[in-house]
Protein backbone atom coordinates (compact mmCIF):
# COMPACT_ATOMS: atom_id res chain seq x y z
CA UNK A 1 0.00 0.00 0.00
CA UNK A 2 1.00 3.65 -0.63
CA UNK A 3 1.61 6.45 1.83
CA UNK A 4 -1.47 8.23 0.59
CA UNK A 5 -3.77 4.99 0.93
CA UNK A 6 -2.71 5.15 4.65
CA UNK A 7 -3.05 8.37 6.03
CA UNK A 8 -6.28 9.50 8.32
CA UNK A 9 -9.38 9.74 6.13
CA UNK A 10 -11.09 12.65 8.84
CA UNK A 11 -7.88 14.30 8.00
CA UNK A 12 -9.56 16.44 5.65
CA UNK A 13 -12.45 17.46 7.80
CA UNK A 14 -10.56 19.00 10.44
CA UNK A 15 -11.37 22.78 11.39
CA UNK A 16 -8.21 25.36 10.33
CA UNK A 17 -6.33 25.90 14.13
CA UNK A 18 -7.99 29.67 13.51
CA UNK A 19 -11.40 28.58 13.28
CA UNK A 20 -11.00 26.69 16.20
CA UNK A 21 -9.81 29.34 18.38
CA UNK A 22 -12.30 32.04 17.16
CA UNK A 23 -15.16 29.17 18.18
CA UNK A 24 -13.63 28.14 21.41
CA UNK A 25 -13.55 31.74 21.98
CA UNK A 26 -17.28 32.64 21.70
CA UNK A 27 -18.13 29.45 23.40
CA UNK A 28 -15.82 31.09 26.30
CA UNK A 29 -17.93 34.43 26.06
CA UNK A 30 -21.30 32.96 26.18
CA UNK A 31 -20.36 30.28 29.09
CA UNK A 32 -19.40 33.29 30.86
CA UNK A 33 -22.69 35.30 30.01
CA UNK A 34 -24.19 32.48 31.45
CA UNK A 35 -22.51 32.12 34.20
CA UNK A 36 -22.72 36.02 34.99
CA UNK A 37 -27.03 35.53 34.55
CA UNK A 38 -27.28 32.91 36.94
CA UNK A 39 -25.19 34.70 39.98
CA UNK A 40 -27.76 37.86 39.31
CA UNK A 41 -31.06 35.52 39.11
CA UNK A 42 -29.68 33.70 42.55
CA UNK A 43 -29.21 37.10 44.05
CA UNK A 44 -32.83 38.43 43.05
CA UNK A 45 -33.89 35.14 43.93
CA UNK A 46 -32.16 35.31 47.98
CA UNK A 47 -33.72 39.24 48.18
CA UNK A 48 -37.25 37.88 46.90
CA UNK A 49 -36.80 35.09 49.47
CA UNK A 50 -35.57 37.54 52.28
CA UNK A 51 -38.30 40.41 51.83
CA UNK A 52 -40.83 37.86 51.62
CA UNK A 53 -39.64 36.45 54.99
CA UNK A 54 -39.26 39.64 56.72
CA UNK A 55 -41.70 41.34 58.94
CA UNK A 56 -40.75 45.28 57.48
CA UNK A 57 -42.12 43.57 53.99
CA UNK A 58 -45.10 45.83 54.35
CA UNK A 59 -42.98 49.03 55.16
CA UNK A 60 -40.98 49.05 52.14
CA UNK A 61 -44.39 48.62 49.96
CA UNK A 62 -44.43 51.92 50.71
CA UNK A 63 -41.32 53.20 50.01
CA UNK A 64 -41.23 54.92 46.52
CA UNK A 65 -39.69 51.82 44.37
CA UNK A 66 -37.00 52.45 42.04
CA UNK A 67 -38.34 50.33 39.57
CA UNK A 68 -41.51 49.20 38.41
CA UNK A 69 -43.01 46.09 40.32
CA UNK A 70 -44.77 43.44 38.09
CA UNK A 71 -47.69 41.63 39.60
CA UNK A 72 -46.61 37.98 40.84
CA UNK A 73 -49.47 35.68 40.05
CA UNK A 74 -48.92 34.55 43.48
CA UNK A 75 -49.30 37.81 45.05
CA UNK A 76 -52.68 38.30 43.52
CA UNK A 77 -54.40 34.54 44.47
CA UNK A 78 -53.41 35.40 47.81
CA UNK A 79 -55.64 38.21 48.28
CA UNK A 80 -58.59 36.60 46.81
CA UNK A 81 -60.33 34.43 49.79
CA UNK A 82 -60.37 30.74 49.53
CA UNK A 83 -63.88 29.08 48.62
CA UNK A 84 -64.41 25.61 48.78
CA UNK A 85 -67.04 24.39 45.68
CA UNK A 86 -70.02 23.19 47.40
CA UNK A 87 -71.42 20.23 45.99
CA UNK A 88 -75.12 19.88 45.88
CA UNK A 89 -76.63 18.21 49.25
CA UNK A 90 -77.94 14.21 49.09
CA UNK A 91 -81.63 14.36 48.87
CA UNK A 92 -84.21 11.72 49.44
CA UNK A 93 -86.97 11.08 46.49
CA UNK A 94 -90.34 12.90 46.77
CA UNK A 95 -92.66 10.76 48.02
CA UNK A 96 -96.03 9.39 46.31
CA UNK A 97 -98.40 12.31 46.94
CA UNK A 98 -101.53 11.19 49.51
CA UNK A 99 -104.64 10.90 47.68
CA UNK A 100 -106.78 11.15 51.28
CA UNK A 101 -107.12 7.00 51.67
CA UNK A 102 -105.69 6.36 55.35
CA UNK A 103 -104.49 2.77 54.70
CA UNK A 104 -101.89 4.65 52.11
Amino acid sequence: MSDAAMSDPAEGTHMPTNEANQLLRRLLQKIEELTDREKETSARMSMLEASSQSPSHTADATKTPTSTPTPTPIAEASDAPIHSASKPRASLPYPPTFSGSKSQ
